[in-house]
């Protein structure tokens, strides 16, 4: 069979998606660029704690000796916040460092799965979904900036996230039922 008579045989559906999905992709399109800012704090930390200079001096050897001569680089990679070169800065900079990682690990943890819920809602509930997924952000922004304060702070965001978490698979379930049943328009009711 070739793809012209394929094209003629099969049944397409096509469905329209509604103009109040941008607002969903707007909110969808604000949370990665949030996201980034996240990932772009959780490294900034790196430049400060660990320059080329200290690290040549108190792991430069032992580096070159475990690495066939290899030099060390500044920003102590591939340490994360809880290995050697962390530790050598002592309590004060570990904190600080691991507050940003695990600011940026918790939020990678989710993103994903919040931004596929997100896109799939929109398309049978577009302001609905734009309007959980500025809630979602809101309580992220609440939940990175009391990280940065103190780990328990972190707590005042973590209702609000939770429940945009726990909700929104259920949304997205209750979505793809009514998309899967409905012949109409998405999003036009």
């Amino acid at each position: 069979m070739t793809y012209a008579e394929t094209v003629e045989t099969t049944s397409w559906v096509v469905f329209e998606i509604s103009n109040d999905y941008k607002w969903t992709l707007f909110v969808t399109m604000l949370m990665i660029v949030h996201y980034f800012t996240c990932v772009i704090g959780a490294g900034s930390p790196r430049k400060d704690l660990f320059p080329e200079d200290w690290m040549e001096e108190h792991f430069g050897k032992e580096h070159s000796e475990a690495l066939n001569g290899a030099k060390i680089g500044k920003g102590g990679y591939p340490d994360c916040g809880s290995g050697r070169y962390t530790m050598e800065r002592g309590y004060g900079s570990w904190m600080k460092f691991m507050k940003a990682q695990r600011g940026h690990y918790n939020y990678l943890e989710s993103v994903s799965q919040i931004l596929t819920m997100m896109l799939t809602c929109g398309l049978y509930y577009p302001i609905a979904t734009a309007v959980i997924g500025a809630v979602y952000m809101v309580g992220r922004i609440i939940f990175q900036v009391g990280y940065k304060i103190a780990p328990q702070t972190r707590m005042l965001g973590v209702p609000i996230v939770m429940l945009t978490q726990f909700g929104l698979p259920i949304f997205t379930i209750v979505s793809l039922s009514h998309l899967a049943s409905s012949s109409k328009a998405i999003g036009a009711m």
